[in-house]
């Protein structure tokens, strides 16, 4: 028999911690069965008798149930047990266990069934035998729960006077839960007579083993059983996630064409960043828009990084078609669509682009006269290619140069090829002659000067010799000479 399962609320917290409400429903009963049917004849006092409230109809012989649900069908804390009503709607066994060679000292035992496995089980409710003028009802019992994993086979449900003998709790993965219970006996107006947390478990199978009856352990002849007992299980109702705020990190605005805003966009709960992309978000305002990394920095909280492209406003909003749900998969109630309560202006592209690398394909050199190196230039921004050329570029160093090709590889990405055709130093610069443009039109501030951080040398002739050895022997085997080696100039 595994520990005794503490009783706590964690599954109270888990549900807090997921943004959901949570309300009580009865549990079906599918099954029963213990170590004795019952009275006679089987339809009254039988084993069903004390779960017909909820058995689903699979013991539709039982006697009329004995229990009043009017108060409130979904609460059986106000259910009472018919007054005047006997041992023909109770579970009234007709024999007890011997104490003194049963599993644990029961006197008797019931297994009730869910059918399977039910988690989030709430509360118990027990009631006490009305007929009971003999100190036939139970006091003392055990609670266990089980999946059913491992655990003894539990015999069919006995008829009416027939006995099946002993069960073992102690099998499986059976767990006793809490201490054990007394049960007080019948008040009225007959409410139940015990209320048991139940914690959360999860089970398939509740098992009740009874230790008393109000006369003590009594006599395998005498009788001992119970009015009712029903179980409940919490279930979940969905509340949907809220949009709380959406704030931009430009105090409201204005900004510039191409400059990126990054927003934080922050929902009542954690919600499943996996639904949460930029196909749901756009602009209710009138600019053009890029959208860049979108991440979720705490649980419930995104940073959405948005580019305009055009001149006009922006405005961001969770349209109607988006789809973002909550971890516990509940729906973002975004229709109507959710809006960003903040305006940005976006006004032309005021900012001026900047040198921010130079970098030569010779690892800085030297290089001989007449090889050409290939420089890459990068800007901070997109360019306005029209405006790069030749022109825009000489050498700060002592070397003669030829320009060869400047071309765009990339946005702000430029290559530009030159070859230095006499000795002395080459470093590529940008002259303050020079008029390049970003594609908004703000000129480079080029005044003054803008150089590579490298100076490159220029030697004359070769700058290295690459020796390359054809064999070490001929088909002869003769030792190598001058014949087989071939000197190439760079």
């Amino acid at each position: 028999m595994k520990p005794t399962h503490p009783l706590q609320s964690a599954v109270a917290i888990l549900f807090a911690a997921s943004a959901l409400t949570v309300h009580a429903v009865v549990v079906p009963v599918t099954g029963i069965t213990g170590h004795d049917g019952g009275n006679w004849p089987s339809t009254l006092g039988h084993l069903t008798d004390m779960v017909n409230a909820t058995n689903v109809g699979w013991a539709t012989g039982d006697h009329a149930p004995g229990i009043d649900t009017s108060a409130d069908p979904a609460d059986p804390s106000q259910w009472t047990h018919a007054s005047g009503v006997g041992w023909q709607s109770e579970w009234l066994a007709n024999s007890r266990l011997d104490p003194a060679s049963s599993a644990n000292g029961k006197i008797g035992w019931v297994v009730i069934d869910l059918g399977a496995v039910i988690g989030g089980l709430d509360e118990m409710f027990v009631w006490s035998n009305r007929y009971n003028g003999s100190g036939e009802d139970t006091r003392n019992y055990n609670i266990y729960y089980s999946s059913g994993v491992g655990i003894d086979a539990l015999p069919a449900m006995p008829n009416s006077k027939t006995k099946t003998g002993d069960y073992d709790f102690s099998g499986g993965d059976w767990t006793r839960l809490g201490s054990t219970r007394t049960l007080a006996g019948p008040s009225t107006p007959y409410v139940p007579d015990d209320i048991l947390s139940l914690g959360g478990i999860s089970a398939r199978y509740i098992g009740i083993e009874i230790l008393t009856a109000e006369n003590g352990v009594g006599t395998t002849s005498q009788r001992v059983g119970l009015a009712q007992v029903e179980i409940t299980k919490t279930t979940p109702e969905a509340v949907p996630p809220t949009l709380t705020d959406i704030a931009d990190d430009r105090g409201g605005g204005p900004v510039d064409v191409n400059t990126p805003v990054t927003y934080t966009v922050t929902f009542s709960e954690d919600m499943n960043a996996a639904t949460v992309s930029a196909a749901d978000f756009d602009n209710a305002g009138t600019s053009g828009i890029s959208f860049g990394m979108i991440a979720e920095t705490a649980p419930g909280v995104f940073t959405v990084e948005v580019t305009p492209a055009t001149v006009g406003t922006l405005q961001l909003r969770i349209p109607t078609i988006a789809t973002i749900t909550d971890v516990a998969g509940n729906p973002l109630d975004n229709d109507p669509a959710l809006l960003d309560d903040v305006t940005l202006a976006v006004n032309p592209d005021s900012t001026p682009p900047t040198l921010t690398g130079i970098v030569d394909d010779r690892g800085g050199g030297p290089v001989g006269v007449g090889t050409t190196v290939i420089f890459t230039v990068t800007f901070s921004e997109d360019m306005d290619a029209a405006t790069i050329t030749t022109d825009d570029f000489s050498n700060a160093g002592a070397s003669a140069v030829v320009f060869g090709a400047v071309t765009e590889t990339l946005p702000g990405f430029f290559i530009v090829e030159v070859t230095p055709t006499d000795e002395g130093s080459l470093q590529l610069q940008i002259p303050v002659t020079a008029s390049l443009d970003d594609a908004a039109g703000n000129p480079l501030d080029n005044d003054p000067a803008l150089l590579d951080d490298t100076t490159i040398m220029v030697q004359a002739g070769a700058v290295s010799s690459l020796v390359e050895i054809t064999s070490l022997t001929d088909r002869k085997s003769t030792r190598l000479n001058s014949s087989h080696v071939r000197t190439s100039r760079m």
